[in-house]
């Protein structure tokens, strides 16, 4: 699956614990024009920044597995704080894992970009 950048320079929060697949993405959306890709590699800590941040981010990319506070509880919180960015939800797991998590982030009143499988590849994400 493919998304889409939906603004024009997009401001962009990667949260995930894996340093690699951090770096690769950072990487990837720096090439498709976003000039600001924050990192954060504890679910719990970046969740309440990007919240404290007051709409700096427009689109979080949410890693579903993370120690301590994983990718469910943070789309909890993103939904009862009010986030009104968008949230590409990325994964290991089955699509059907994916699809639960999709329709979470939906029930909570998010707006999911998209929904990526590990490991993301070159030119799933389209640019502008």
């Amino acid at each position: 699956m493919t998304f889409k950048l939906t603004t024009q320079i997009p401001s962009v929060l990667i949260l995930d614990d894996d340093p690699v697949f951090s770096a690769f993405t950072e990487a990837v959306l720096l090439d498709a024009g976003c000039t600001n890709v924050a990192i954060a590699d504890d679910g719990e800590q970046g969740i309440r920044a990007a919240l404290a941040s007051s709409g700096e981010y427009d689109i979080i990319i949410l890693d579903l597995n993370m120690p301590d506070f994983d990718g469910l509880s943070a789309l909890r919180l993103l939904g009862d704080s009010g986030f009104n960015g968008e949230i590409v939800i990325v994964s290991g797991e089955s699509r059907a894992i994916m699809d639960a998590a999709s329709r979470l982030a939906g029930l909570h009143g998010l707006r999911l970009a998209g929904a990526l499988s590990k490991p993301l590849r070159q030119g799933e994400i389209e640019g502008f």
